[in-house]
Order: structure tokens, then C-alpha cells, then sequence
């Protein structure tokens, strides 16, 4: 099975042009089975009904969505619903969701758990979620929301992933003037957090999951654009159970200036346990 997570920039490129077409021809390319999206208007009006139906429709597969928010689509003056988005080749047996706690001057966030049908009585959790992009603090306190609330139903999630906002010291481990670098910038230096360093990750390896990036040892790669130095903010973590069918993982790149999104997706290969 192939997950992927990828946040599409609310459905614009970096130039601002609409990237619908864009976004539809990399996810095809990708070729997987289960997708989170991050940034997601929904429903933002497409040829034929919302963007979010008819991207469904073009991969084949069944979606789900949570609001988090409501803003302005550009060039709209009607608010629609902003959060995150499921996808799934199999079928999304249920889903639910949560916001986090709001915090003054800070976008509201929150998560989207779907459980998946893998055939056979089997099911499986997923859990998409976008942290917010200016504050460890803030970061941390949403990671514990989101384990307050996520698995009281379906047990613990098999993966976790979305666009985390944080990065992995790990990616710093053969380059620390980067991340000096990185604790000067005027808008990233939040994410080097210094004098405590990166936190994140830590509290999610507390809970028992992996960042499967890290694990295959795949290091020092950006998933921002554009960036001079390689910056990692989106993740795809795997429960302690699931994390033995990891096979492969990766990066998605497109050719520069034709990227869909400011981020790229990131996607990870596995056999789930009982498969």
C-alpha cells in the first residue's frame, strides 16, 4: 500500500494561478492508495461540482473532509469551509473529527481520523491533521489534543501525517549550521525553537510513533519550495505496529516551475499488519 500526504496550498500554485489540473496529474502520477491534503477550500466550485469531488473522481477514490475553519476562496467574497481532506481507494468505512484548542491570533486547527475498509473484516486508522505554522508551543499543545482525541474509538491510529509545521533534529544531525541558520531566520527561525530546540517530534515518539522519513534514513530533504536550504515540514508517522511493513519512502519532485503547491508530497510504502 502506498500513503501520501500533501498540502496543496488551497488550491493555488506559488505564483497564485489555480492548480486543480496540476494537483490532479501529480496525485495520478503518485499513484496511491491513501492520500491526506492540507489546506483544502472545500467546496471550491470546479467544472463540475466542488474541486475536492471531482479530484476524487479522477484518482478513483472515495473522500472525506473536515472543516476547520471558514475563509474566503480568492476572488470569492462567499466563505466555504477550510481544513482537511481524506482520500482512499478502498472505502472510508466512517470518519470523524476535532478542532484543537484555539489559541488568541493563531489559525484555528484540528484533525480528520478515517477509518478505512481493507477488505476482509480488516480496517485500518488514519488520522490527517495540519499543525499551526508559527509556534512550538503551540504545536506541542495541539499534538496533545489530537491524542485526546483521536483512537477512543478505533484503537490507535495506524498512521498519522499532514503538514506538521515542525522539523526532525535528525535532518540537522550532519548539518547544526543549518539549523543555527535556520533559529536566525525572521519568519523560520520559530521552527528551530531555540534555546530548547525541536520538540515535536519528541512528543510524538513519546506516543509510539515513527517518523518514516527518519527511519529509511532518508535525511536532509525539502519538502517547502522554495527554499535555499532543504526544509522538512511534512511528515507521515506510523504506529509501533504498523511501522514493520515499511518498505519505501520518498519525495515526490516536479520540474522547477511547474510545481502544483509550495510544499511536496511526501509518500510512504507498507504492508499493514494482517495483509
Amino acid at each position: 500500500m502506498r500513503v501520501l500526504t500533501y498540502n496543496l496550498q488551497g488550491w493555488r500554485t506559488i505564483d497564485d494561478r489555480p492548480n486543480l489540473d496540476l494537483v490532479a496529474d501529480l496525485l495520478k502520477g503518485a499513484d496511491a492508495d491513501v492520500i491526506g491534503l492540507n489546506e483544502v477550500y472545500h467546496p471550491a466550485p470546479a467544472t463540475t461540482g466542488s474541486a475536492l469531488g471531482w479530484l476524487a473522481g479522477q484518482l478513483g477514490m472515495s473522500y472525506a473532509f473536515a472543516a476547520c475553519e471558514a475563509r474566503r476562496l480568492p476572488g470569492n467574497s462567499t466563505p466555504v469551509s477550510y481544513g482537511n481532506a481524506l482520500l482512499s481507494r478502498a472505502p472510508i468505512a466512517s470518519a470523524s473529527s476535532g478542532l484543537f484548542m484555539p489559541f488568541l491570533r493563531k489559525e484555528q486547527r484540528g484533525y480528520l481520523e478515517g477509518r478505512i475498509d481493507a477488505g476482509d473484516r480488516r480496517t485500518f486508522t488514519v488520522v490527517v491533521t495540519h499543525l499551526d505554522h508559527t509556534d512550538e508551543t503551540v504545536r506541542l499543545a495541539q499534538i496533545d489534543d489530537l491524542f485526546s482525541g483521536v483512537g477512543s474509538i478505533h484503537g490507535v491510529p495506524a498512521l498519522i501525517m499532514g503538514d506538521f509545521n515542525c522539523v526532525h533534529p535528525r535532518d540537522y544531525s550532519n548539518r547544526p549550521d543549518a539549523l543555527t541558520r535556520l533559529s536566525s531566520h525572521p519568519v523560520g527561525g520559530q521552527f528551530a525553537n531555540q534555546p530548547e530546540g525541536p520538540r515535536v517530534v519528541g512528543r510524538m515518539e513519546e506516543v509510539g510513533y515513527t517518523d518514516a522519513l527518519i527511519h529509511k534514513e532518508f535525511l536532509e530533504v525539502g519538502t517547502v519550495i522554495p527554499m535555499d536550504e532543504p526544509l522538512r515540514l511534512d511528515y507521515i508517522w506510523l504506529s509501533s505496529s504498523t511501522l514493520p511493513g515499511l518498505t519505501r519512502v520518498g519525495v515526490l519532485e516536479e520540474s522547477s516551475g511547474q510545481e502544483a503547491s509550495d510544499h511536496r508530497a511526501v509518500f510512504a510504502e507498507l504492508f499493514l499488519p494482517g495483509s
